[in-house]
């Protein structure tokens, strides 16, 4: 029995210490990226304490969350909830419609409501942008809240970036559009163990350069088709937004999400093509499309962005001041 006991000993040390070795050797040469796991990582690594599952949508916003710099109210959108009795303009979208990295009044949203208010406009505008929302995701919330019984005065989309970060995924399906957490313990094993991240990684390619997803652009545009039409069915005054975008700061090497990096130069193209067929949808259901100065094509400093994506709230200032003026003339 103790010579048994032994062998077990001897033998569970030593796989131990391979496992160790293999551990140490893995952190050597993988280092820490979650990316390539899970997408979206600062929404799927559970370090947003204000964004919460939800059975439908994948994610949602945490009522009454409130931490000083982000706050969500009791109806579960960004901010206090609007006062008063005025028509609504309802902004859907991801981060840059919620504001990532700014306060609560930057948002453009926030700053539209106060031009409105200032022109006089008894208008209240919700902000309902969710960090990580692709267009699979706005299309069932604008589905749910006008379910739900919500009739805005207009209702302002603006979503993207999050579908082109998805399509570099060489296992893309449309499922993944609607974001799901990991279980807690594969976050945590994820995060700590650099093996268990080989693991995970066993069965993805090397990173591949500007691969264009047919499949995913497709997708694409049918949510934004089936949103404008269920505007068409439902009655509702829809108004697309231009995603927000800086050329300054880009880094040379493009960006690098998933299995895919995209360069700057196939970036720029990727945009473009969704933007001019989304315009293309928006001429054939008579809906206009807010091409505002923070928006590709224009030049834009480099100061009035956080990061390529996510303006400053100077930034937001310059998007509500030009949506504003393409709806204060049509607003009741």
């Amino acid at each position: 029995m103790k010579r048994a006991l032994s062998v077990v000993t001897v033998n569970l040390l030593g796989f131990l210490a391979l496992v160790l070795a293999a551990e140490g050797a893995a952190r050597l040469f993988l280092g820490d990226d979650l990316e390539a796991i899970f997408p979206d990582r600062q929404i799927q690594d559970m370090e947003v304490p204000f964004v919460i599952s939800h059975p439908t949508r994948g994610l949602a916003l945490a009522p009454g969350y409130d931490n000083g710099v982000y706050r969500v109210g009791l109806d579960g959108f960004r901010g206090s909830e609007p006062a008063g009795d005025g028509p609504s303009i309802l902004a859907l979208g991801d981060s840059t419609t919620f504001g990532w990295g700014v306060a609560e009044d930057e948002t453009y949203p926030a700053q539209l409501a106060e031009i409105l208010h200032a022109a006089g406009r008894d208008v209240r505008v919700i902000n309902a942008g969710v960090p990580g929302y692709t267009s699979s995701q706005v299309r069932i919330a604008l589905e749910e809240l006008v379910a739900g019984g919500m009739r805005p005065e207009r209702v302002l989309i603006s979503v993207l970036w999050n579908d082109l970060w998805y399509s570099s995924l060489e296992s893309w399906t449309p499922d993944v559009l609607v974001s799901r957490r990991p279980s807690g313990l594969k976050v945590r094993l994820a995060k700590h163990s650099a093996l268990f991240r080989c693991a995970m990684l066993w069965n993805v390619s090397s990173y591949q350069v500007d691969v264009f997803n047919e499949p995913a652009y497709e997708t694409y545009l049918a949510n934004v088709e089936a949103m404008l039409e269920l505007g068409r069915r439902q009655g509702l005054r829809i108004v697309l937004i231009e995603p927000p975008y800086c050329a300054d700061r880009m880094p040379y090497q493009g960006l690098n999400h998933f299995q895919v990096r995209y360069s700057r130069e196939f970036l720029i193209e990727l945009l473009q093509r969704h933007v001019a067929a989304v315009r293309v949808l928006a001429r054939a259901f008579g809906v206009e499309v807010v091409d505002h100065r923070l928006a590709l094509g224009h030049e834009v400093p480099g100061e009035l962005f956080l990061d390529p994506l996510h303006p400053t709230g100077a930034g937001y200032r310059l998007i509500a001041e030009d949506v504003a003026t393409a709806l204060e003339p049509k607003l009741q």
